[in-house]
């Protein structure tokens, strides 16, 4: 971005005007499906399994892998950062000059921390008073109470309900199935501009944060990649190997689109669509699975 220490006007201008905004119509054709998504999928999911006991075994297993994988994941976090320590490696210089540049963002972040609600009020959030309402912000983070959690609770509950009585329920999940399928065209549709939409986030941000940014936190980005590539590599291949049976090479195969698309979008729930397509056709597994423990996850 900067050239002789003057900004680069037009290469900013390209940015902001060109290059971000292909990015952000990838995204939001992605997110506008989130939520229906969501709820169809979930619910679904739920109601596909059809047995109360089989859903609760199934969320027990889902809940034991997510807390080791998470487990592991914070572990190799926290013993790379306090064993190779990036960030007494930074000059003071550039510490001052990083601190002045993201001043907002850290006191942005405290304040929202400052702010968190107990765990009781967290735990009763999670039970919406009003789904619509928690459906309108889960995305943006507007909502009053557990946003998608919420969502989530409320769509659990529909397709427990679905399976207590589903002969008088069929009309219903027609409709949702109507929804799930709309969904995934609106995400064939982002996907046919996923390249351009890709390349227009990845070439906005480098153009904003310029290659200095990475010459700076050069040990923090070593760090973080390490600390992926033992969690990619070592721990996912394990249990790809030991838990499914699968070659891993064949395995990250598949899921490659995937994989890019979260890289590229930094999110989860952006990510959600493409991982609900691409683990029921090149993985093989059944949508009901698919659906409930992707989406819970």
């Amino acid at each position: 971005v900067e050239i002789d220490g003057k900004a680069n006007a037009q290469l900013t201008k390209f940015a902001d005007n060109f290059a971000k905004p292909v990015g952000e119509v990838f995204l939001r054709l992605i997110f506008m499906v989130v939520v229906p998504l969501v709820f169809s999928a979930l619910t679904l999911g739920v109601a596909g399994i059809g047995d109360v006991r089989r859903l609760g075994r199934l969320g027990f297993r889902t809940l034991v892998m997510t807390l080791i994988l998470s487990s592991l994941s914070v572990g190799i976090g926290l013993l790379l950062a306090n064993t190779i320590r990036p960030g007494d490696r930074l000059p003071a210089e550039k510490r001052q000059e990083l601190q002045s540049r993201f001043t907002k963002e850290e006191t942005k972040a405290v304040s929202q921390a400052k702010q968190a609600k107990s765990l009781r009020d967290s735990l009763l959030d999670i039970i919406p008073k009003n789904p619509l309402q928690e459906a309108v912000g889960a995305v943006d983070g507007s909502s009053p109470g557990g946003g998608m959690l919420a969502v989530m609770f409320f769509s659990l509950v529909v397709g427990i309900a679905i399976t207590i009585a589903p002969e008088r329920t069929a009309p219903l999940v027609s409709v949702l199935e109507g929804i799930y399928d709309v969904c995934m065209v609106v995400i064939g549709f982002a996907m046919r501009i996923a390249p351009f939409g890709v390349a227009g986030l990845m070439f906005s941000l480098t153009a904003v944060l310029g290659f200095d940014i990475l010459k700076t936190l050069a040990w923090y980005v070593l760090t973080v990649m390490l600390g992926l590539g033992l969690h990619l590599f070592g721990v996912y291949s394990l249990m790809v190997r030991l838990v499914a049976g699968m070659a891993p090479s064949q395995f990250f195969s598949r899921i490659r689109e995937v994989m890019i698309t979260a890289f590229a979008t930094s999110s989860s729930s952006a990510t959600l669509p493409t991982a609900l397509r691409v683990t029921e056709e090149n993985l093989g597994v059944r949508r009901d699975i698919t659906s409930f423990v992707l989406t819970v996850g």
